[in-house]
């Protein structure tokens, strides 16, 4: 009976595997052991204890109760080491350098511009030109004279005032004032009295006369000098025109210091010298001007030259002059140096 049980026993620790079979081999020990001290009764009471000892591992049944049992120490287990996942080189992927290849740059497409179409105007109508009538056309034109008369007024400066520069003058200025409703028929009394005054007071109103005079020089000089020469050379130029456009109004030309004198011609030059020297005194005056230019056309070329050198001399003197006193060519001369340049 102990070798059918012992036979079953190694069976089944067989099944279980490795790690059983040291516990078996000591199940054994422990049955002849125990089936030496033991009798036959306690076999089947061992037998289950057997059992256990096999079902739960590491764990010794206990002793019963009026048999010995000799236990041993307990058998540490063997741990097997977990084989280790050897793991595969990884092998790593070859680069291969492979030439690029140039990249070959596409034209770049010029923007087209759109055409857009522009929106169509309606023709505008021209105004018609009213047609004026002749009394219109009159009108306008005392209009624009007059504008042109004011504008050239606005050039032509106002000079300082002028003063009675006569004895008779001053005699009817004082007379004026103290009749208020003016000289109006007053003439021939005022005529006949101005006769009659002593010297003494027709002494007092030439010393008037004279002091009005030096007066009114020193406020033309002082005035002339306020301008700028280029001011004043303009207003001569609005008076000229002013004594053709307002002949009743008085525009004498403003006598400026500074302005040059004009250039004198050869004529003008052979002219002046053939009056000075006296030669003709004896010849009317209204054919003095034919006979002088009889003779200026029948000098000979040397004798002409004479008379052309000292027009140059002249006409270089005034150019030098208004550069100085205007800061700017002549207009002759600007003109000049324009038709040039145009003919290249």
């Amino acid at each position: 009976m102990l070798s059918t049980v012992r036979s079953a026993a190694v069976r089944r620790v067989a099944a279980r595997g490795p790690e059983s079979t040291d516990r078996a081999l000591q199940g054994v020990r422990q049955i002849k052991l125990v089936a030496a001290q033991n009798s036959t009764t306690s076999l089947a009471r061992f037998t289950f204890s057997l059992k256990r000892t096999y079902s739960v591992v590491g764990r010794i049944p206990k002793p019963t109760v009026g048999t010995s049992t000799v236990l041993k120490p307990k058998v540490k287990e063997k741990k097997v080491a977990a084989k280790k996942s050897v793991k595969k080189p990884i092998e790593k992927s070859i680069k291969r350098k492979v030439a690029k290849k140039p990249v070959v740059k596409k034209p770049v497409k010029k923007p087209v511009k759109k055409l857009v179409k522009k929106p169509v105007k309606n023709p505008v109508k021209k105004p018609v030109k009213k047609v004026l009538t002749d009394k219109q056309k009159a009108t306008a034109a005392r209009r624009k004279a007059s504008l042109k008369v004011k504008a050239l007024k606005a050039t032509a400066l106002s000079l300082p005032k002028q003063g009675a520069f006569s004895p008779w003058m001053v005699y009817v200025a004082e007379n004026v004032k103290e009749r208020p409703q003016g000289a109006l028929g007053l003439t021939k009394e005022l005529g006949a009295k101005f006769r009659s005054l002593s010297q003494s007071d027709s002494e007092y109103y030439k010393q008037v006369a004279v002091q009005n005079r030096v007066d009114y020089k020193a406020a033309y000089e002082t005035f002339v000098a306020s301008q700028d020469p280029e001011v004043i050379r303009r207003a001569n130029i609005a008076r000229r025109a002013l004594r053709t456009l307002a002949p009743k109004g008085s525009w004498p030309p403003i006598r400026d210091p500074r302005a040059p004198k004009r250039p004198t011609s050869s004529w003008m030059i052979y002219s002046t010298d053939r009056h000075a020297s006296g030669d003709v005194k004896d010849i009317p005056f209204f054919k003095v001007a034919a006979h002088l230019r009889k003779e200026f056309l029948a000098l000979d070329p040397s004798e002409r030259q004479v008379y052309d050198d000292r027009a140059a001399a002249s006409k270089a003197q005034y150019i030098e002059k208004f550069k100085e006193v205007y800061k700017r060519d002549p207009p002759f001369l600007s003109k000049t140096v324009a038709t040039a340049g145009s003919s290249l």
